[in-house]
């Protein structure tokens, strides 16, 4: 069995170094060396010439858009006819598919753990913050011409660091066209607080725990435990580093090297982006980063964030800076989703779009005013996987 696995290892391993060597036009023995350098942080794969370029994705599409390549539009989904999906939009009240016709203040929320990648969907779902769901919804509010400003509520600890740079830079597009002004909930630390750096202004409540600039990493080793029962494995790998997330050993000196150098790539990134956003200096950030927590009123004291207050304050504060009058409306982005929705989506709105949907539903008509309150009462299954397999690399701290 052994040798057969090694076998077919060596063959896929084979035929991805000719793959990719081929792709990058690099001989296969400096490709067989790299692999055993990796993992690489972006600049240094760009050295190593295994990436052409480094951007974020809006800035790669306008480019390619720009060269005649794409036609790229924001915001916009084809429509489905003759399937149970169009029936459903048939269902749907008017008023709540489209955003106001006359200029007015868009509400985002971003609230739970930050993940890489789509929205996680159906039964169990926790509540998380996309990468893509939020680039996309603050994309195209860059593009409207209704929404003059934009306040984005963040209630989230951190998460992933790569997701929160792509976040980071989509705020950082929108605050060059219009105001962008962050309202922070319970908690906007770590890679919340990342993504509220380029943010026009910044307003947190007095207790609200923000702050940790900072990254932690590492794994989970089992070797102890495995010992202890008897247990043993054995892992086949090609490339020096393959197996570097193993439960079963810990990590070699220059294994954790490699991921320390990482993780201080990362923070210092982390610091220079609150450097950017916050007009401070490295050293007047490195003051307050290091991880540490802080509340609200102490955030405020240094320069974190910028006035203390809630929500509504925060609506305020951007209708000021867009110079629109008090009485211009605020929008959710994206829009809040009906009952159907809800129950198509396994119950998975968070609370404050659910209250979101639940007023404005009610307004427009109060017969649905009970269904709505009896759908977000129901329990949903809260049943989580068990995990077999546990790595960590790193997140912001």
């Amino acid at each position: 069995t052994k040798e057969a696995m090694g076998a077919l290892l060596d063959d896929t391993f084979g035929e991805l170094l000719t793959a990719v060597a081929e792709a990058r036009k690099l001989p296969e023995s400096e490709l067989r060396t790299l692999v055993d350098r990796a993992p690489f942080s972006a600049k240094d794969a760009l050295g190593a010439k295994l990436v052409d370029r480094i951007a974020t994705h809006r800035q790669d599409t306008q480019r390619l858009a720009a060269g005649g390549s794409i036609n790229w539009t924001f915001g916009k989904k084809k429509k489905e006819t003759g399937t149970m999906r169009s029936l459903m939009e048939l269902l749907k009240p008017s008023e709540l598919t489209k955003p106001p016709k006359e200029p007015h203040v868009a509400l985002v929320y971003a609230e739970g753990q930050i993940i890489h990648g789509p929205r996680r969907k159906g039964f169990g779902a926790t509540s998380h913050v996309s990468s893509y769901h939020l680039t996309s919804v603050l994309e195209e509010l860059r593009d409207s011409d209704r929404a003059k400003a934009v306040v984005l509520r963040i209630d989230s600890p951190g998460g992933s660091a790569l997701a929160s740079e792509l976040i980071y830079q989509a705020v950082k597009e929108l605050a060059k066209v219009k105001p962008v002004v962050v309202s922070m909930g319970d908690v906007a630390a770590s890679g919340g607080y990342y993504i509220a750096a380029p943010a026009s202004r910044i307003l947190a409540q007095p207790g609200t725990i923000t702050g940790s600039i900072g990254v932690v990493g590492g794994k989970f080793s089992l070797s102890g435990l495995f010992g202890k029962v008897g247990l043993t494995s054995e892992v086949l790998t090609r490339g020096a580093r393959a197996d570097l997330f193993n439960l079963a050993r810990l990590w070699t000196p220059e294994e954790r090297a490699v991921i320390q150098a990482h993780m201080a790539h990362t923070y210092g990134l982390f610091v220079s982006r609150v450097s950017e956003g916050r007009k401070l200096s490295p050293k007047e950030v490195e003051e307050v980063a290091q991880g540490r927590i802080w509340s609200g009123k102490a955030a405020k004291t240094r320069r974190l964030v910028d006035k203390l207050g809630g929500l509504q304050d925060a609506v305020s504060e951007a209708k000021q800076l867009a110079k629109l009058p008090s009485t211009a409306k605020t929008a959710v982005y994206p829009r809040p989703m009906t009952w159907i929705e809800r129950l198509q989506e396994g119950l998975g709105a968070t609370e404050a779009h659910a209250q979101a949907a639940l007023g404005q539903a009610a307004r427009l008509d109060p017969a649905l005013a009970p269904l709505e309150s009896l759908l977000f009462v129901l329990p949903a299954w809260q049943g989580e996987q068990v995990l077999a397999w546990l790595p960590i690399l790193f997140t912001l701290r």
